[in-house]
Order: C-alpha cells, then sequence, then structure tokens
C-alpha cells in the first residue's frame, strides 16, 4: 500500500508534540503553545474541522490520552499532561479543565489508558510512573526504579506495566506493581512503547531502532533498522507499525520492511492511526498532517504536486547559497523575536524554502518585510554577495555555533575602507579594525596594497578564517567554603589559579577574575548572550590540598604512600601529563568514604582540565567509573560540599572532547540531578554550580543541535530559577536562558510563569555589578520574549 497526503490541519502556532484518536474518528493534538485541538471529520471530505481549543496548562502540553466512557464520565474524558507537572481532565466538548491531577513533581510527558475503565497510567521526568483511579482522582501506584526520565508508560493486555526511561531500559511490573525485570538493548534513550500483543512489545529509540520484546521472559525478539535519527513516536495497530522522528521521516513498517513517507519538516514528534487505517502526524511547525492509502481520501493532485515540492524545497535549503550565504545557515522566523540594532538594519530569514529579507523599524519597533530574496548567476571568478559581485566574499566566524558573517571585497578597493564598513555592518568593536584591514590584505593577496607587518596575520586559525577576540574563554574560578575546616585552611575550589600559561582577565559575569588559557584575553561582549564555549573552574591552590589530603590519608585503612599521594596532587597542575600510576591511585581516592573525599574531587576538577588526563579519566570503561563516582555525589542524600564539587568536576571535564561527548552522553541524568538539587537548602557555591553546568549544557544542546534537549534544558532552567537566590548563579542561569532562547523561538513556550516572574523582578539594577548584569540580561531576555 502506497500512503498519499490526504489533509493538512493548521491552527497550532507551535510544535504538535501529542497525538491521540478516538473511534468516532476525532483528533486531540497537544502544543507547546499551550493548547490541546480536537478535530472532527468535516462530513464532506477527507478534511477536518478545528471543534474545540482546551486550555488549562500554564506550559507547553506535552501528552495525551482519551479515556472511554465509564461510570462517573460517560461520555469519557480528555487528559493531558503538560510541562507545569499538571494532567488536566476534561469533558470532549468543554474547552475548561472539569479537574487536575496534581502529584508529579516534573514535566508530565506521558499518558496512556489503563485495561480497567477509568483509569490512566502517567510517567514523568521525576523519573517515576503513576497510576490513576480518574473518577475518584486518586493516585493507586507509583512506580519508580529508573534514573533518570521516564519518557513513555503503558499497559499490557494481560495486565502487566513497562516504562521507557532516558536511562536506555525498560522496566516491568507487575499488575499490583511489583518490580519484575529490566529489558536492556537500546544504546540510547528509549522515547516510545507500544504493545503488539498482550505479551509482545515494541519500543523506539534515540538510538534509531525499533526493538520487539516479550515482556514475560525479557526476550528481545527483532530489531528494526531504517530511521536515521532519533525516533519519537511509534503505534501499533491491526498489524502495522508506524514510527516518526527526527529524520523527517514517516515509516509504515509490513514485517521489517518499511514504507517512508518524507514531509517537509525537521521532527515529526507524534504519530497515531485513526480507525479507518489513516496515519496523523504532529510536527515541529505546529501542523497535523493525515496520510491515507485509500486513493478515495488522498489530496487532489494539485495538492499532492505542491506537497512534493514542498519536500523538493525543504531539502534543497540545506545546499542553496543566496549572495554568498548558505541558507541552512540562516536562522529563522524565531530571529525576528531580537530587536534591530539601529533604524534600517536589514536581516535574511529563512521561511521554509524561502529567504525573506526584514528591515528593523525604529518608530514602529518591528521588523518590516521587504520581500523575497532571489539567487543570481556571478560572472566567472567573481562571487555575488546582496546584489553585487566582488572579487572575494571571506567567512569571517564572531562565535561558535552562529552563521559566519560575510565580508566582501574587490582587489583595489582600500582594505581599510572596507574593513571599517564590515565592522559598521555587523556592529563590531573599532578594536578589530586593524585585525580585519591585515586580514583583508592578507588573504586576497592583493599586490595594490602594502601587506601587513610581520606577525598581523590572523593569529587565531592563520587560514581565511578570522575569529575577532578568538581565542578561549575558560570560565571563571568561583571561591567556595568548606564546612569541614576553617578560615585559613583549605577551601576546595578556592585560592588563585594554579600553575600554567595563563593570563587573569575580568569575567564578564561576575566582574571578578576570569582564568584564560594561553594568554588569549576574552572577549566582553556588550549582550551577555548567546554563549559560545564552555565555563570552567580554575582557581585553586594546590598545597593546601596537597596537605588536607596528606591529613585525611592517615585516617584511612588503605591508605597510599605519601610519594603516591604527591603524584597524585601534581596532577592538578595546568600543563600536567597522564602519568598512569598517579591517575590509577586518582581513581582510587575516589572512592573514599563521602566525609572525606572532597579534596580528591577537587584535584580531578584541577586534573580534568589538561587533554590527556582529561581523555585518560573520561575514555571507557574509566569514563562510565568516573560517572558512577559523581551520580552518587550528586543524589538528594550526598554533602553539599560533595554535590558542589561534583558539579565543578562535570563542568571541567567538558574543557576537551572526550569529556564533553561524555558528559553529553549523561545529559538527561544531569538535567535531572540539577533540578533535584535546586532547592532553598542550596548554599551560595552550589547554586552557582549548578547554574554554570546549566550554562554548560545549554551550550552543548545547540553544539550537537539535540533539539528535545533544548527543550528539556530550557524547561530545566524554569524549573530551577526561582530557587536561585544568589546573583552569580541566577546571571549564569539568565545566560543559559538567553542563549537558548535566542536560538529558537520555538524555545520560548518552555519558560513557565515563576520564571517569568522572576525575569521581571530582576530588572531593577543595583550598585553591586553583578546585580546590573543580571538586571540587563533579565532585560534582553524579556525583550526577546517580547514581554518588557
Amino acid at each position: 500500500m502506497v500512503y498519499k497526503l490526504s489533509s493538512i490541519l493548521f491552527g497550532h502556532s507551535l510544535d504538535v508534540r501529542s497525538l491521540a484518536t478516538t473511534e468516532d474518528g476525532k483528533i486531540i493534538s497537544t502544543s507547546r503553545d499551550k493548547t490541546a485541538k480536537v478535530w472532527i471529520p468535516n462530513g464532506l471530505n477527507a478534511g477536518y474541522n478545528e471543534a474545540a481549543t482546551l486550555r488549562g496548562h500554564t506550559s507547553f502540553v506535552s501528552c495525551v490520552c482519551v479515556l472511554s466512557p465509564f461510570p462517573q464520565y460517560p461520555n469519557g474524558l480528555i487528559l493531558t499532561g503538560g510541562c507545569d507537572k499538571k494532567i488536566c481532565a476534561f469533558h470532549p466538548t468543554l474547552f475548561q479543565p472539569l479537574f487536575i491531577l496534581d502529584d508529579h513533581k516534573d514535566n508530565v510527558c506521558s499518558l496512556s489508558a489503563g485495561i480497567q475503565p477509568g483509569f490512566v497510567l502517567s510517567s514523568s521526568w521525576d523519573k517515576s510512573a503513576k497510576l490513576w483511579r480518574v473518577g475518584e482522582q486518586e493516585c493507586v501506584l507509583t512506580l519508580t526504579g529508573h534514573e533518570l526520565t521516564i519518557w513513555r508508560v503503558l499497559q499490557m493486555a494481560n495486565g502487566t506495566i513497562v516504562t521507557g526511561s532516558a536511562d536506555k531500559t525498560i522496566r516491568v511490573y507487575s499488575p499490583d506493581g511489583t518490580y519484575l525485570r529490566t529489558l536492556t538493548g537500546h544504546k540510547d534513550c528509549v522515547r516510545d512503547l507500544a504493545a503488539e500483543s498482550a505479551v509482545e512489545l515494541l519500543s523506539c529509540a534515540n538510538d534509531a531502532t525499533i526493538r520487539k520484546w516479550n515482556v514475560d521472559t525479557g526476550e528481545s525478539l527483532e530489531v528494526y533498522f531504517g530511521h536515521k535519527h532519533y525516533i519519537y513516536s511509534l503505534v501499533a495497530s491491526a498489524g502495522l507499525m508506524v514510527s516518526g522522528g527526527e529524520d523527517r521521516a514517516v515509516r509504515v513498517w509490513t514485517g521489517k520492511e518499511s514504507e517512508e513517507i518524507t514531509l517537509p519538516v525537521q521532527s515529526v514528534w507524534a504519530v497515531a492511526r485513526l480507525p479507518n487505517g489513516d496515519i496523523v502526524t504532529g510536527t515541529n511547525d505546529g501542523v497535523v498532517r493525515i496520510f491515507s492509502a485509500d486513493p478515495a481520501r488522498q489530496a487532489d493532485q494539485a495538492t499532492l504536486a505542491s506537497f512534493q515540492d514542498d519536500i523538493a524545497n525543504f531539502g534543497k535549503a540545506d545546499e542553496q547559497e543566496i549572495g554568498g550565504v548558505k541558507v541552512s545557515d540562516l536562522p529563522g522566523p524565531e530571529a525576528l523575536y531580537e530587536p534591530g540594532r539601529a533604524d534600517g538594519q536589514t536581516k535574511m530569514v529563512r521561511e521554509g524554502a524561502k529567504v525573506v529579507c526584514y528591515s528593523w523599524s525604529a518608530a514602529n519597533g518591528e521588523w518590516s518585510k521587504i520581500g523575497d530574496v532571489m539567487g543570481a548567476q556571478a560572472a566567472p571568478g567573481k562571487t555575488i554577495y546582496n546584489g553585487k559581485e566582488y572579487d572575494f566574499v571571506f567567512s569571517v566566524d564572531i562565535e561558535d555555533g552562529k552563521p559566519p558573517l560575510k565580508l566582501p571585497y574587490n582587489r583595489g578597493d582600500d582594505p581599510w575602507l572596507a574593513a571599517q564598513q564590515f565592522i559598521h555592518r555587523n556592529f563590531l568593536s573599532q578594536q578589530f579594525l586593524e585585525q580585519v584591514a591585515n586580514f583583508i590584505i592578507t588573504n586576497s593577496k592583493d599586490d595594490t596594497v602594502t601587506p601587513p607587518v610581520s606577525g598581523a596575520v590572523d593569529p587565531f586559525t592563520g587560514g581565511a578564517r578570522y575569529i575577532p577576540g578568538g581565542g578561549g574563554g575558560s570560565g571563571a574560578g568561583v571561591t567556595g567554603t568548606d564546612p569541614f575546616t576553617g578560615g585559613t585552611r583549605y577551601v576546595p575550589g578556592s585560592g588563585p589559579p594554579t600553575q600554567g600559561s595563563g593570563m587573569s582577565t575580568t569575567d564578564p559575569f561576575t566582574g571578578g577574575t576570569r582564568y584564560v588559557p594561553n594568554g588569549t584575553p576574552a572577549a566582553s561582549p556588550s549582550n551577555l548572550f548567546p554563549q559560545t564555549s564552555y565555563l570552567r573552574f580554575d582557581q585553586g591552590n594546590l598545597q593546601p590540598i596537597q596537605d588536607k589530603l596528606i591529613e585525611l590519608n592517615q585516617r584511612q585503612p588503605d591508605n597510599v604512600s605519601q610519594d603516591d599521594l604527591l603524584a597524585v596532587v601534581k596532577l592538578g597542575n595546568l600543563g600536567a601529563g597522564a602519568d598512569s600510576a598517579a591517575l590509577t591511585t586518582l581513581r582510587r581516592l575516589l572512592n573514599w568514604p563521602p566525609e572525606v573525599v572532597f579534596p580528591v574531587l577537587d584535584v580531578t576538577r584541577l586534573a580534568l582540565r589538561n587533554s590527556a588526563i582529561n581523555d585518560s579519566l573520561c575514555a571507557e570503561p574509566q569514563g562510565a567509573e568516573l560517572m558512577t563516582v559523581l551520580e552518587n555525589h550528586l543524589s538528594s542524600s550526598g554533602l553539599p560540599t560533595n554535590q558542589m564539587l561534583a558539579l565543578r568536576v562535570t563542568c571541567n571535564m567538558m574543557s576537551h572532547p572526550r569529556g564533553e561527548a561524555l558528559v553529553i552522553s549523561k545529559r538527561h541524568f544531569l538535567l535531572a540531578a540539577v533540578r533535584q538539587l535546586a532547592t532553598s537548602k542550596a548554599n551560595k557555591t552550589l547554586q552557582i554550580a549548578l547554574a554554570t553546568l546549566l550554562l554548560n549544557l545549554s551550550v552543548a544542546v545547540l553544539r550537537v543541535n539535540d533539539v528535545p534537549c533544548q527543550h528539556e534544558v530550557v524547561a530545566s532552567l524554569s524549573l530551577v530559577l526561582p530557587w536561585l537566590p544568589e546573583p552569580e548563579a541566577v546571571l549564569r542561569g539568565f545566560v543559559a536562558l538567553g542563549t537558548l532562547l535566542q536560538h529558537s523561538g520555538s524555545l520560548h513556550a518552555e519558560v513557565g510563569p515563576e520564571t517569568l516572574e522572576r525575569l521581571k523582578t530582576s530588572q531593577t539594577a543595583a550598585s553591586d555589578p553583578t546585580q546590573t548584569k543580571v538586571a540587563n540580561c533579565a532585560r534582553q531576555i524579556l525583550n526577546l520574549l517580547k514581554l518588557q
């Protein structure tokens, strides 16, 4: 059978995140726009009409299910779950909730009907799943055991309950909640589950596979390959399996073979099936699409041709260039949330397959559309930029993760004038004038101008990519307190930078000193976000750490020699090599009891700044061993100092690729840990460490383009920020939030009401420099959200 487009339903303003269908052919969709919509067949053709918009959530609506009629509610119920931790119950024809189920501590990410009438199951980022007796509004069972978010829960026909989690496992429980077994095999987050029979279960995951299991025996029966990226949603009915994910595709499976339906979007968040066999999809463009294998319900030829054009144009956008600018590098419409910097400033924005030019009107305070941007054919040896031909159009990388700026130049032009125009056009600091001009002269090889003096070539790359203010911002060292020792004794994380070829400069976050390796000053941008590099905790005085280690070592029954201990301390020097014997000793010391391990964690923090040590400690199996140690300290029962140091260790792990990859692989656990530790009991240093890790994770999820985790980080920030009274921690949290919100307008809906209120109350500047930065950052974010 061949599925083709049947109809398209417009109504949501943001991503359609989940879908449900009813026996009489209705569709219920939920969205990041904080609403759910009920769609009914129009009775004329294959089209649908919007029958109701259900409101009740204060944040995005992430899941939905339909309960069939039961005694207390003879018309049945529609249940929705959201990032506001609530489950709203709606009468099918009413727009406001009848009641709210409120027991989860974090985002409710899945709902499914139980096998008994009037029962529903829910799962959450709080690592629990619950069974509810809906008529009595009562939670009758709570399932725990997973280490991370439970993305999906369902009940099999035989009563068995199964849960799929971001910890890569599926847990199986008896109907009364007794744990039975764990199904392992997926290599990444389990995102959805579907029952194929009373004992056969299907699961999909971020590892781009679908697996079939026998839940009674725990046996893995089949593995299905076909998707090229994360698989978010899975449904099985009437002998057919349908899946959708991040590869722009829906797959319809018959056995192990599949038919691919390509969509003109990036993310297929949800799939569902109607009673007549048609397939429904919910996608990141806010649209619900229906596909049918029945020619009688397929769209007319003109609509199908237009749909195919949309697909083709969407695919070509990655390779198109207009005026020397790669279309795929251009921002989406979310870039228009940021106000212009000067009247008449122009901005090119990618809208689907088109590129549209906007101009900033200072008088009206808005971007005005000028028109579509069309390409042109350049003469041989020339490049067209903004409608003009140039000998060169250089790509200038200002910040990691942002599209490069274009620097046009013709031989014979004045390089100093070209540099000055480039600086004015892109609102750069005047201090870059000489560097830009020298860069043009060097890379254009223009004999008509004097070459730069020795040393004036691009010091950052040596090639044809100029990075103003490049070099490393490593992050601020932050002074902490040690409850175990007093005044002049060892304080974890305190003291001057350890030895190494670095320099101190102003930290844009704290106004204090910031340690920057390799002697390159960190740039101080006028805007505090977006942040494009990881912050690191560099400060540390090894002598008091060494003294404390020697003291505590003497109390241990399995103590090590003083020479071995000194070798471990030397690992903390910036520039130290990976002494294998010392690293073996360090790994042994990391297993010291919690009440004495804090100086070992501090040495580890400093040692991880070195590339070779980072590679050694973060490679498998040592990386898994180190993360287990950190996970133990990051539990809610951990000692506050160890929690703070474990967070600092994690931040410093990201200094080099091996550690960065390890942290990214544990991002879901770390976000859950941060949400758990952000309480009113968190002291100043713990707050700063929590906020710094969130800031680093915001950079990381943009680097790896993990769209779901970008939403999770923003949602986590929205939950954590109200708990952070420390100004320095608030600033780092705001910078993380601004970094992600500026990246994508689809993330704006994740910002909860408490965080919005925190932003509004933080706008007033104080005399303290950090408070002033907090106020400035809050105003920038509110401006981005158009709420100021």
